[in-house]
């Protein structure tokens, strides 16, 4: 049993089996496993907030993909993103795993990340990993459960990460859930849920726990972004903006990313 499966058989007797997604070093993540949201005619996935996503098929050349550094994902946010016509979109990156797993298909379901923020950056900015399924377009139906990291509590003395979960629904239950300082260090993010509920865990500490789980099977997913004044008020930041030609960029990296069932 590896150390990943020996936590949640601590957490959550299975027995689990731990399905770990290698970075392998180049231009881009495995397309074979991962995939980006792509703009389609009358639904835009690709863009959020105030934040286009680079995909590979929207953009050309390298601006499109997520290269892999020293076995690390590089999910990057730049200021300039070259097909804004009047330059009011950030750059940022989504990645998500093709295959999706949930309660619909398994007994119990773990997604976990080890990730680096860029402690550097400005206000504004959510570097997030979670579970995902969108269930109805036209209305923005979802199961989610999420994991968002925000820039403005990454230098803070009182560091927050923001928890969220949707059952079938448009909107979510969140929390913000006081952490041990641990930004600009790797941070380890756990999500586990079966049919009595969801745990969230930083650095394999519980940090928040529910009483129920969304039902369907997820991708897991990482993004990073800037949410718009309007919409996600709390985390903006007027100190991070676009800008008309090539600026700066800040990455997100992932350094290992799995996924863990236990079969029903």
């Amino acid at each position: 049993m590896d150390a990943r499966s020996d936590l949640l058989e601590t957490i959550d007797p299975g027995p689990w089996i731990t399905k770990n997604f290698a970075f392998a070093d180049g231009p881009d993540v495995d397309r074979s496993v991962w995939t980006s949201p792509i703009w389609h005619k009358g639904y835009n996935p690709s863009f959020l907030g105030r934040t286009a996503l680079r995909n590979p098929t929207d953009f050309t050349g390298g601006i499109g993909c997520t290269p892999v550094k020293n076995g690390h994902a590089q999910l990057r946010l730049s200021t300039f993103d070259p097909r804004s016509p009047d330059h009011s979109a950030l750059l940022g990156t989504q990645i998500s795993t093709i295959e999706k797993w949930g309660l619909s298909s398994y007994a119990k379901v773990a997604f976990h990340a080890r990730v680096i923020c860029p402690t550097s950056m400005p206000k504004g900015a959510v570097a997030a990993l979670f579970a995902y399924n969108l269930l109805n377009q036209s209305k923005d139906q979802r199961d989610e459960i999420d994991f968002e990291l925000i820039s403005r509590y990454w230098n803070n003395p009182a560091p927050q990460i923001n928890t969220n979960v949707f059952y079938d629904s448009s909107k979510g239950e969140a929390q913000q859930n006081t952490i041990a300082q641990v930004f600009g260090n790797p941070i380890d993010l756990s999500i586990i849920w079966s049919p009595n509920g969801i745990n969230w865990l930083v650095n394999g500490v519980t940090v928040r726990k529910t009483s129920q789980a969304p039902q369907s099977d997820m991708s897991l997913t990482l993004n990073f972004w800037a949410p718009s004044a309007t919409g996600w008020t709390w985390a903006y930041d007027a100190d991070l903006q676009p800008s008309n030609a090539p600026g700066q960029t800040w990455t997100f990296q992932v350094a290992s990313a799995s996924v863990s069932y236990v079969t029903l």
